[in-house]
């Protein structure tokens, strides 16, 4: 009888590299977000593709679209965020409480930005400058800051109907400082978001109440 050759050893199977221990989602986001906008700045954000953020990070197409809705969203993240905390913020204040006080206290909650926020709105800011799509998404996303705002006032003011006149001003005075706060390394928030809030709120404060007159305008 002729031996039976002996079969070559089969080679053990191949195991994917282990990954780490799961990482918070916020850190995620950061690394993501990182990585796109460096790639935004370098190539511009209509040559850049989900595939070229996603291979240096070494994630798929489906982990990136787990945290970011459309490639857009890696910048807005953080923005759309904050809206829908100033909103839940808002709901929160107690009927009792003082109106503006209220959307003050909100605003500025929601505004708690820190030293490393700082370079990314810059960043941030000269993108969307330099890019139509973003430009316009920017600006919808602002409505959607200025509406929750206006609805809160809509919602417990006895004059509801100026309350987009309201909200578009402490956008502006909020904007306005966020933005000379991140041009400004020697500039501390905290000494120029409350002043401008404030301006807006001597400014309105009679504009919600029943007892002020209506404003005639001066036609030359």
């Amino acid at each position: 009888m002729r031996p039976v050759p002996a079969s070559a050893p089969s080679s053990p199977p191949r195991r994917r590299r282990p990954r780490g221990p799961g990482r918070p989602l916020a850190t995620t986001k950061a690394e993501i977000e990182e990585v796109a906008l460096g790639l935004f700045e370098t190539r511009g954000f209509a040559a850049t593709t989900v595939d070229d953020i996603t291979t240096p990070l070494d994630i798929g197409r489906t982990t990136l679209f787990r945290y970011f809705p459309t490639k857009s969203a890696v910048i807005w993240h953080d923005y759309v965020e904050r809206v829908d905390r100033l909103g839940a913020l808002l709901q929160a204040v107690p009927p009792e409480a003082d109106l503006l006080a209220g959307v003050v206290g909100a605003i500025l909650a929601s505004s708690d930005y820190t030293e490393a926020d700082r370079a990314l709105l810059r960043r941030r800011d000269a993108l969307i400058a330099d890019t139509p799509q973003l430009f316009s998404e920017n600006a919808a996303t602002i409505v959607r800051w200025a509406e929750a705002v206006a609805a809160h006032i809509r919602e417990r003011a006895p004059r509801g109907p100026i309350a987009d006149a309201v909200a578009y001003a402490y956008l502006g005075a909020a904007g306005g400082a966020v933005r000379l706060w991140a041009d400004n390394a020697a500039t501390r928030l905290d000494d120029v978001l409350p002043p401008s809030l404030d301006v807006v709120t001597h400014a309105m404060r009679h504009l919600l109440t029943d007892a002020a007159p209506p404003v005639q305008p001066c036609v030359p």
